[in-house]
């Protein structure tokens, strides 16, 4: 990980016995969000859970926070980074640390309702061939208030061939960003180990999201159970250029030009080659990705103007500096 986390069982020694769900939380100045969150985690009806939560060296009062709720609740693990890892990292610290046969991510600013990991772990216990199982998603603002509703009625992903499935996630990728979501779901341990996990560049979630539905099916509960919080201090407002945003996810990244939109497409073909599908399927499965990247090819010629514009930048920068 580059840097070592502060702590390990920071309110007691573990459990022997492992829990059935770990639910992940990494956090970095969460101050303003992060106790309301906290609560609805711990107001749960299904109680086998751990909760360990990773901050990645806040400097508001994240650690404080924290740190008095790993004290009243055993089943609460908190680390604290020494250094800020960068998100990717630092969501992946978590999911390395878990014990249970399912795993979730959790965020400091959105809020879960009290039957959220009771009605997805009855879908994944009954149905093997399920990777990840979602609710329906609700987006609010800073004060709690709805913005609006998921736009389409149901997002589930569930065929037998791993290329129907990717189909079907593009589908819904091309329709809007309601599917990407998904990812704060309950998802079964195994599946996810078998993953890249976070990679270290822009919209990794995105290509984790193609492993898993490679590999199972992913389907919703068609309840309202997840509220997702849109703020200014979110990350996808807050940090606003392809460079800002490449180093929230990764801070050891020191590139001074960004390729998002070439990278994800790579990523996504080799997510598909590692699935290790047969030839026939593999190449269906490219054939859907590329449908979705044809349909945005505005933004990767977009891509190179502002990359030129970067390159420009940078040798007028030095030329000054060499004179």
């Amino acid at each position: 990980m580059g840097a070592r986390a502060a702590g390990d069982g920071l309110n007691g020694p573990r459990r022997s016995i492992s829990p059935r769900v770990t639910i992940g939380l990494p956090v970095h100045n969460g101050e303003d969000f992060l106790e309301e969150a906290l609560r609805s985690l711990l107001a749960q009806t299904y109680e086998d859970w751990e909760l360990i939560v990773s901050d990645n060296a806040s400097s508001d009062r994240t650690e404080e926070i924290c740190r008095a709720y790993a004290r009243e609740d055993p089943r609460i693990r908190f680390f604290r980074q020494r250094i800020n890892l960068g998100a990717a990292p630092n969501f992946n610290f978590v999911f390395e640390r878990s014990r249970g046969e399912y795993f979730k991510w959790a965020s400091h600013d959105d809020v879960v309702s009290p039957t959220y990991v009771e009605r997805c772990l009855e879908v994944l216990d009954r149905s093997p061939g399920v990777v990840l199982c979602f609710p329906r998603v609700t987006y609010i603002d800073g004060d709690g208030a709805v913005l609006r509703r998921q736009a389409r009625a149901d997002l589930t992903i569930c065929a037998e061939n791993p290329a129907d499935r990717v189909r079907r996630l593009v589908h819904h990728e091309l329709q809007g960003s309601d599917i990407f979501w998904a990812i704060f779901g309950l998802i079964r341990a195994s599946a996810l180990r078998g993953t890249q996990l976070m990679g270290t560049y822009i919209a990794s979630d995105q290509v984790l999201l193609l492993e898993l539905a490679l590999r199972g099916s992913l389907v919703q509960v068609h309840e309202d159970l997840y509220c997702r919080r849109d703020h200014p201090a979110a990350s996808m407002s807050k940090y606003k250029t392809p460079r800002a945003r490449a180093k929230w996810t990764d801070s050891a990244n020191k590139s001074h030009i960004v390729w998002p939109q070439w990278t994800i497409v790579s990523k996504h073909m080799v997510g598909v080659h590692a699935a290790r599908l047969p030839i026939s399927v593999e190449w269906r499965c490219y054939l859907a990705v590329l449908r979705r990247f044809l349909h945005q090819w505005r933004n990767f010629a977009g891509e190179f103007r502002v990359v030129g514009r970067d390159l420009t930048r940078i040798v007028f920068a030095r030329q000054r500096h060499s004179s």
